[in-house]
């Protein structure tokens, strides 16, 4: 192999094992990305806070992929499930996924993904399948 080859990519492993890992640890751990200007965040909280189960919702997602806030999936079922009790069918089902993928509690992702597939929900209809297929752990 070519000296200049192998110098080129001996330096993109290095970067890759230098950038890479730093990269990843600060996206884990702050808000990385957010659309909204902070006046309107501070709307958005406090409507959540009364009991929009739309921007409960919103919340939701904002904590479980870190955006606007500091990722914390604790924080984000607590909002999905205040979106969830009000019957907002995606904050069901993503609540349904954060149990089963990330609590580890098949039953009460199935309690809501049920009550999500009830309102007609495609996704959880199918998740329900795949539980039952797999048989419950």
């Amino acid at each position: 192999m070519d000296a200049p080859i192998q110098i080129i990519r001996v330096s993109i492993i290095a970067i890759l094992c230098v950038v890479l890992p730093v990269f990843l640890s600060s996206c884990a751990t702050q808000s990385s990305y957010c659309n909204f200007e902070p006046d309107k965040i501070a709307k958005i909280k406090k409507e959540a806070e009364l009991g929009d189960a739309q921007q409960q919702y919103t919340l939701g997602t904002w904590y479980q992929y870190g955006e606007c806030v500091k990722l914390n999936l604790a924080m984000a079922m607590d909002w999905y499930q205040r979106s969830a009790l009000q019957g907002n069918i995606e904050s069901q089902f993503r609540l349904a996924f954060l149990y089963d993928h990330h609590k580890d509690n098949k039953n009460q992702a199935i309690e809501w993904y049920k009550k999500a597939a009830l309102q007609g929900d495609t996704k959880s209809m199918r998740r329900l399948g795949v539980i039952y297929v797999n048989g419950i752990q």
